[in-house]
């Protein structure tokens, strides 16, 4: 589907009255809601991406190598371009070892208790401002991880052609969903409504 066909379909289905005096309020309330949708969590706990599967254009991942001191090290996040957030971290040599999500607070008093820091096979992560902190049991320094990231998109290359067909139709719908919310919004604080009665009672 092409940018300009979603648009459409936005001001069809928005219900409004003379939406098309509002053509211009569309562009943005559809990069809001891109936005808001990206962001997304699969639960409330989970660092994964609610539509990881139908949002492959924006998922992406970095090699970098982190240098350990008593088993934990940290990576500034700065440098990664477009990065919206990170959602998961994993070795990038041979060995596999997934790190598991954790908080700050988590990771700070598993490795300050020597019983619960983890083994060479084990790893976990945590974010921590513009940085992630890892831990794992390895004697080695560095170790080379991978990243996982979702990426925020290039909204410069966003054209009435641009094609989004790259998206899940779950992904692309639930976007156009939040977009006409905002588009409804906008009209309602001008005091424009849809074509429902009880809603244009005053």
């Amino acid at each position: 589907m092409k940018l300009n066909e979603i648009y459409r379909q936005i001001a069809r289905q928005s219900g409004i009255e003379g939406v098309f005096t509002f053509s211009n309020s569309i562009p943005g309330c559809f990069k809001g809601a891109f936005a808001e949708i990206v962001r997304l969590r699969a639960s409330e706990d989970s660092p994964l991406p609610m539509f990881e599967d139908e949002m492959l254009p924006l998922i992406g991942n970095v090699n970098v190598s982190v240098d350990l001191s008593n088993g934990i090290g940290d990576y500034l996040l700065t440098g990664i371009d477009r990065l919206a957030y990170v959602y998961g971290v994993s070795t990038a040599d041979n060995r596999f070892i997934p790190f598991k999500y954790v908080s700050s607070l988590e990771l700070n008093d598993m490795m300050n208790n020597e019983y619960t820091r983890p083994s060479v096979n084990e790893g976990y992560w945590a974010k921590n401002g513009s940085r992630i902190r890892i831990a794992n049991g390895s004697d080695k320094s560095p170790i080379y991880i991978q990243i996982l990231v979702v990426k925020n998109p290039d909204v410069s290359k966003w054209n009435d052609e641009y094609d989004f067909s790259g998206y899940g139709f779950g992904f692309i719908q639930a976007v156009i969903n939040r977009a006409i919310d905002k588009l409804q919004n906008v009209a309602a604080r001008r005091g424009v409504y849809g074509n429902d009665p009880k809603r244009n009672q005053t």
